[in-house]
């Protein structure tokens, strides 16, 4: 019996007759299939994000996975961000390294930053009492919202303002003495 060992093949093992004829002896090696590695690295976000690859899950951010040449999907998720997933084909032997970046999918928000003068009027944004100004009010929803000055002695002041995501809006009124 012949053990045939050659790094990139498969083992094999082959038994023969040896007789008192010289005989040579052809051995068909097998080449042992090379995986390739896909490879993900944390971008913001994505650090503890879960992996799957052709839709099993395989471990979290950063990792590296040993997969068969061909098609796959590698998709990353995490609970609060739109899920990652790109479709790549590995050849044998290729490192395929992606850098991961997961988006929020909370919705963007902007803010107001109100003043009065005379300061301390209380301050109503949307028919909600939202404290005395000045003030700083965050978080709030892309939209046009009506803002009202309420001062004992003044006069009723409104204003409507529009909030943008990502900006705060700079809201002053002068109130008038009844």
């Amino acid at each position: 019996t012949f053990r045939i060992v050659r790094d990139g093949y498969e083992e094999m093992l082959e038994t023969v007759k040896i007789g008192r004829k010289r005989r040579a002896f052809v051995f068909n090696l097998v080449r042992k299939a090379q995986p390739a590695i896909i490879e993900l690295t944390a971008g913001r976000g994505a650090a503890g994000a879960t992996i799957e690859l052709d839709g099993s899950p395989v471990g979290t951010v950063p990792g590296k996975h040993q997969v068969k040449a061909g098609r796959h999907h590698v998709a990353v998720s995490r609970a609060g961000f739109k899920q990652w997933e790109r479709w790549v084909n590995a050849e044998e032997g290729q490192r395929l390294t992606y850098e991961v970046t997961l988006e929020s999918t909370a919705q963007a928000t902007g803010g107001m930053r109100i003043s009065s003068t005379p300061p301390g009027a209380q301050v109503f944004v949307a028919g909600s009492s939202r404290g005395l100004s000045p003030t700083v009010i965050n978080d709030l929803a892309p939209s046009g919202y009506s803002v009202e000055f309420r001062l004992p002695g003044h006069q009723v002041a409104r204003q409507l303002v529009s909030v943008v995501a990502g900006e705060t809006a700079n809201v002053h009124v002068n109130l008038v003495p009844i």
